[in-house]
């Protein structure tokens, strides 16, 4: 995203980075540190001072976190963010980050995501690079000790609700006078470091009496009021109040004014426990004022000496005509006052115009920082707002106005609590309320409605700017926490289907051993010892489906690859799991025999899975059918039911850690791992994986396997005119000025890229601005390559000029699915459109001039 910069960024518009709740560097496009957050300087335990102008490789040269940052490809993120002018993102970093402030503790394991953003010119030239690190690390630590708990519920399945999500948010300081004092003594609870200054007890506050601390109160009306307020719940607000204080601490006493408020605490039974003070000091201020009163006094004074010359002057008039050496004495006299008036006119009227340039001066350098200021927050890669001191709305950055699909004029006169969800209001209004009556940081979740209509969940946090002990305007930003919080709901989910499916054989097995300690009949205690095995069995597959996930989630997964009679494989397979069923026939449609090299063992586990997948699935079905082809050097196999099928909404979720599509009815035994891991070894085969499913009438299961590492043909290529592969044709029509695609076959990540590279270049050597794009002939799942197409292929056509896509979707579910979840990460202004047939695409596009 370019910014336009009109002038570069100064010392004190960086400041703004200092105060924001983020982990971030400013570098220049040589890496020299230009200033970091606050947040940075203490995770990395640097002063300011020791960073700025320094290359950000030589400041942590030989730092064990910073090399692993660069083993995990640093310096690449750095390179490939410049040259492309976008955000890049790196991958997880664990990090082991020590303790400051006890430097003999133990290094803190913790995992980060890392970003690098371009801040260019209206030239395209990079300015700034915004390096930003985000502490993941409780989302990582949460599902460890997730798979840690649910292998412990092997023995007890009671012990699957311990596990719980404890997340904590950091409460930032505020730069204010602030302390809470509680119970009857007054004691500090809390206060912050600019009261800590004005104390001069640096650290050492906290659980000691405020009269302890100072003495000298205890006579003043100060004290009387703290105490009123505690003891009958009263509010004190007061402005320019008079408390005798020592300037510094140890000195005598003067005379200082302060803004105060007490405000008294209260728990949720509503007793008052404690009181919150807040002030300011003001002491210059009054002294400014009282001397601007003392100045007009003394010009009154002037004036009435000013009128007795005046009343001497006509006394003198009257005399006149008695002594002219008197009338001549009394005229020079009046001339030099008049010359004195005179003078101290002009100096009145220099005083003037100092003053109007002086102000004039202020306005102008208002209005830089106020654009200044726009560009930072459109610099930055999430949605931020910032309001008065009063809480009115002031700024929205353009990641916040894309979101919600209005302009920045729009938002800023309906509001942002017009786009949060109505159940949500009351937490906002409450939260927002208390921030700006208490100068503490603003903290909230709630639902932002987006441009399409839909919620999502946001963390909404606010921090205070305060400039000599006064809020001067509130920094705010959304975070979209829609992903946690519907994968902590999906999390809790399965526990409840973990707790009951692994207590359920256990259940089993306990009273089939009573069973068996009672009987004494030797064929009744045979039958009770193969149903407790059954159960056993059972078990043991739960237990070894969530020692798969946890295998997979840490990439300790293993294989055993050989080349191995495929088909014999799926015999064996077949017959295996027909043995176990008697409600169902298992019928086999194959190829001839072929070898495949692969985990034998890995791929049977998938077709296990599948079987009974289809077989649970399928209750009044009779017939689980099972197809094996060969296709361009490729194995397809499908298995297929004619059970309950699957509901449009599910279907993209169904290969998801922990997902059922009978979750709320827990009709089907199971976890919701099966699918999740069969697809993770489908992947490490180098396959592809998607179904056909319509409710009521069953669902077809396929994967796909390669044979042979491919190697891909020959292409034909007219250059800037033509390309063809076996994948896709590509061809620019001139008479209509458009680039037109059709896709065939089965796609994966490197056929998505080779051909939509290829799509970029004609675009930009022809300067087309229309693309028509077919998928009716593609088949399988090319998900893998949205997330690209959307961040990285898209953005690059639209700044080659792109400005229309007429997308023809595919025939198969998967794969529209796949081109829906590129439009919806897609962050362009490229306007696209959907339809199910060439013609009516083409007729979309032709409406489109350009």
């Amino acid at each position: 995203m370019k910014m336009n910069a009109k002038a570069p960024l100064s010392p004190e518009s960086l400041k703004v980075f200092d105060t924001l709740p983020y982990h971030c560097l400013i570098l220049s496009p040589d890496y020299r540190i230009l200033t970091a957050s606050n947040a940075y300087l203490k995770l990395v335990g640097r002063t300011r001072e020791l960073l700025l102008g320094r290359n950000v490789h030589e400041v942590f040269q030989g730092n064990a976190n910073w090399q692993r940052a660069l083993d995990a490809g640093l310096r690449h993120s750095f390179e490939t963010a410049i040259e492309t002018r976008q955000r890049h993102e790196m991958s997880l970093v664990q990090f082991h980050i020590p303790d400051w402030e006890a430097p003999e503790a133990k290094a803190i394991e913790s995992y980060w995501k890392i970003s690098h953003t371009p801040v260019q010119n209206a030239s395209g030239e990079v300015l700034y690079l915004i390096h930003d690190i985000n502490n993941v690390t409780a989302q990582v630590v949460y599902e460890q000790r997730l798979q840690e708990s649910l292998e412990l519920e092997k023995q007890a399945a009671a012990k699957a609700m311990l596990l719980s999500t404890q997340m904590r948010q950091l409460f930032d300081q505020i730069p204010a006078q602030v302390a809470i004092a509680i119970g009857p003594e007054m004691r500090y609870e809390y206060v912050n470091p600019a009261y800590e200054r004005e104390m001069g007890q640096g650290s050492g506050l906290q659980g000691r009496k405020v009269l302890e601390v100072m003495p000298e109160v205890f006579n003043m009306p100060i004290w009387k009021i703290l105490q009123e307020s505690y003891q009958q719940g009263k509010s004190f607000i007061e402005t320019e109040i008079e408390i005798p204080l020592p300037a510094q601490h140890g000195q005598a006493m003067v005379s200082r004014y302060f803004n105060l408020v007490y405000q008294p605490l209260r728990n949720e039974a509503g007793e008052i426990t404690g009181v919150l003070s807040f002030k300011y000091e003001i002491t210059e201020h009054v002294a400014a004022r009282k001397l601007l009163e003392l100045r007009e006094k003394e010009l009154l004074a002037l004036n009435e000496k000013l009128s007795q010359a005046y009343e001497e002057v006509l006394a003198a008039s009257e005399e006149m005509n008695a002594s002219n050496e008197e009338l001549e004495a009394t005229n020079e006299q009046l001339q030099q006052a008049h010359e004195a008036l005179g003078q101290l006119n002009a100096e009145l009227e220099e005083r003037v115009q100092l003053r109007t340039a002086e102000i004039e001066r202020m306005r102008q350098q208002a209005e830089n920082e106020s654009e200044r200021l726009r560009f930072l927050l459109n610099a930055i890669p999430q949605q931020v707002w910032t309001t008065d001191p009063g809480g009115q709305l002031l700024a929205v950055n353009n990641v916040l106005c894309t979101a919600l699909g209005h302009t920045t004029e729009e938002i800023l006169e309906i509001g942002l609590p017009h786009f949060a969800h109505p159940d949500d209001l009351p937490v906002i209004f409450r939260q927002w309320t208390e921030a700006l009556r208490s100068g503490a940081p603003y903290h909230a979740e709630y639902r932002l409605r987006f441009a399409d209509g839909s919620y999502r969940w946001h963390l909404g946090r606010a921090v205070p700017m305060i400039e000599n002990g006064v809020v001067t305007f509130w920094l705010g930003t959304n975070t979209d926490i829609d992903a946690q919080k519907e994968n902590e709901q999906r999390k809790d989910e399965f526990l409840s289907i973990a707790s009951h499916e692994l207590k359920t054989p256990l259940t089993s097995i306990k009273s089939f051993n009573q069973l068996m300690n009672r009987v004494r009949d030797g064929q009744q205690l045979g039958i009770y010892i193969q149903k407790s095995y059954n159960n056993i069995l059972r078990l043991e597959k739960l237990i070894n489906d969530l020692l798969d996930v946890t295998k997979i989630n840490a990439g300790k997964m293993t294989y055993d690859i050989q080349p191995f009679d495929f088909l014999q494989m799926v015999r064996e397979t077949i017959e295996n799991v027909q043995l176990t069923v008697s409600t169902h026939e298992i019928i086999l449609n194959s190829c001839e025999p072929f070898e495949l090299e692969g985990d034998r063992l890995r791929l049977e586990q998938v077709l296990i899975n599948l079987l009974d997948n289809a077989i649970k699935y399928s209750p009044g079905g009779e017939e689980v059918l099972v197809r094996v082809s060969l296709e361009e050097r490729h194995v397809i196999v499908c298995v297929q039911d004619y059970g309950v099928g699957i509901d449009k909404s599910n279907v993209n979720k169904l290969f998801d850690r922990y997902f059922r599509s009978d979750n709320t009815a827990m009709r089907f035994e199971g976890l919701g791992l099966g699918l999740f891991i069969s697809a993770e070894v489908i992947k490490r085969h180098y396959g592809t994986y998607w179904l056909e499913s319509e409710p009521g009438k069953g669902s077809s299961f396929y994967f796909r396997l390669p044979l042979e590492p491919e190697v891909p043909a020959k292409p034909f290529i007219d250059e800037h005119k033509t390309y063809q592969d076996e994948y896709v044709s590509i061809h620019y029509n001139s008479a209509l000025h458009q680039v037109e695609s059709t896709w065939k076959g089965y796609q994966d990540f490197e056929s998505v890229q080779r051909g939509g590279l290829k799509i970029l270049e004609l675009l930009r050597y022809n300067r087309a601005s229309k693309l028509l794009n077919d998928n009716t002939d593609v088949l399988g799942n090319w998900s893998e390559a949205a997330e690209w197409v959307a961040k990285d292929l898209l953005v690059s056509m639209e700044a080659a000029g792109l400005k229309y896509i007429a997308w023809i979707q595919s025939r198969g579910a998967f794969s529209r699915l796949s081109a829906q979840k590129t439009a919806d990460m897609a962050e362009v202004g490229i306007e696209m459109a959907f339809f199910s047939e060439r013609v009516a695409g083409q007729a979309w596009l032709a409406d489109k001039n350009v």
